[in-house]
């Protein structure tokens, strides 16, 4: 089966946007001779969505977005789309939720059973927790999909502080009920370490369940959060064996019976880390919130001077403006140095 993945850059709100980013991708996808596209957690909405969940028709906007973008994807073409949703559940409850959309129409959807709230996740807030999971058919494929925290429950609870106080592991679910291949979609936030951490956990599943693994991570910059991507497959013997960039928006197709050799690249240091997380997070803020240009106050010091240059990377020198504000205070020095 061939599979593509698409990291998408979903903007907080803008569904009929953040469609039109899954229709093009599913017009690449189905070009490439791809079966099925792969995108990431909540994509339709955006994720964090915060309390746009609490306010009045978004989620059956959603939901009513997602049925809309099923009748417009190409015939040949399976789609999983993550999106807010409230169908089949009891009034004024939420399901954070993947659905296929394949003939015109949606299939079928699983909703997320782990629901984290700690850190900077309250999704405990919005969301109803599925009971169970189950494996999605798919063209003769039993697929094993879960949504970003589902995956974060180990064998043994040790994954992260706090995992014991789930009920039950999602993945061996998934695997027990005959997944044959397993896909997590995601919208998993930077922090320093991470892109380590998750492979571990991947690789983990995989050592116990032998399995293939797809994980398609949410990219970009949405509020007080930057989103760094790093999607990835690997097969059933736990060696990643494609990568999509970090920090960007990508894609690929994968056909899981002839993956290719694994290749392993130098990882990205902490500080190169770092500093794309700054970049993108600074971009996106701009971007989303519809400024052009920034101003900043140059001294001459260090501090100025790297917040200058992120600026710069992350919109172009054109539209950063330094000012200099010396007193009778400020030394030549400084004044030459921010000049």
């Amino acid at each position: 089966m061939k599979i593509a993945m698409a990291q998408l850059n979903p903007t907080v709100g803008d569904l009929k946007g953040n469609a039109e980013l899954i229709r093009k991708a599913a017009e690449r996808a189905a070009g490439e001779g791809a079966e099925l596209l792969v995108t990431s957690e909540l994509v339709i909405s955006g994720y964090p969505p915060k309390d746009l969940l609490l306010r009045e028709g978004f989620v059956a906007a959603c939901d009513r977005e997602v049925e809309r973008l099923a009748a417009t994807l190409p015939e040949s073409l399976g789609v999983i789309v993550g999106h807010p949703s409230r169908k089949g559940l009891p009034t004024g409850r939420i399901a954070n939720a993947a659905s296929l959309l394949a003939d015109g129409r949606v299939v079928r959807s699983i909703h997320k059973k782990l629901l984290p709230n700690y850190d900077v996740f309250d999704e405990q807030r919005y969301f109803r927790a599925a009971e169970t999971v189950r494996p999605i058919e798919f063209r003769g494929r039993r697929l094993g999909l879960h949504i970003c925290e589902d995956a974060w429950w180990g064998e043994t609870g040790t994954f992260y502080e706090g995992a014991a106080a789930y009920w039950g592991d999602p993945v061996r679910e998934l695997v027990e009920a005959g997944a044959e291949i397993l896909i997590n979609v995601s919208a998993s936030p930077f922090e320093i370490d991470k892109p380590h951490r998750r492979r571990r956990i991947l690789t983990e599943h995989v050592r116990v369940h032998k399995r293939p693994f797809l994980f398609v991570n949410q990219v970009g910059g949405n509020d007080d959060l930057v989103f760094d991507g790093h999607s990835l497959v690997m097969d059933d013997s736990g060696r990643m064996v494609f990568a999509l960039a970090g920090f960007r928006p990508d894609f690929c197709v994968v056909d899981l019976d002839r993956l290719p050799t694994p290749s392993g690249g130098p990882s990205p240091q902490r500080e190169q880390l770092l500093l794309d997380a700054l970049v993108l997070g600074l971009r996106d803020y701009m971007r989303k919130c519809g400024f052009s240009d920034c101003v900043l106050g140059l001294s001459g010091g260090i501090d100025s001077s790297l917040a200058c240059y992120i600026a710069v990377q992350a919109v172009g020198a054109q539209h950063v403006h330094g000012l200099l504000m010396p007193s009778r205070y400020s030394s030549q020095h400084s004044v030459d140095d921010a000049q």
